[in-house]
């Protein structure tokens, strides 16, 4: 195993005092996470592959999803997904907190 690396099992969390500048998370769901991961790109867009998604996501998802969070993933997504990803989870967010009109 490589010790530069860490890995979704390494993961612990540790409580600390909330400050001013943390949010409180005691409800018992705490909200959305939308996570985009690209790891393959258009030749057009002159990106390289990005190898290290894979791994980034998995250990995203284990955080968010510890913290109690509902986790929606999406990979390999044009700019015009993820505009639309990012309007949805908007609109979830409005719906489930009823802040903003939908």
């Amino acid at each position: 195993m490589n010790a530069n690396r860490l890995y979704p099992h390494d993961l612990t969390f540790r409580h600390t005092e909330q400050s001013s500048e943390s949010y409180a998370m005691t409800s018992a769901k705490r909200g959305l996470c939308v996570m985009i991961g690209n790891k393959n790109f258009s030749p057009q867009s002159g990106f390289m592959r990005r190898a290290g998604s894979d791994v980034d996501m998995a250990t995203l998802y284990v955080v968010f999803k510890q913290l109690g969070f509902d986790v929606a993933m999406h990979r390999d997504v044009t700019a015009a997904e993820t505009f639309r990803i990012l309007a949805e989870g908007l609109r979830f967010v409005r719906k489930i907190t009823h802040l903003l009109p939908v």
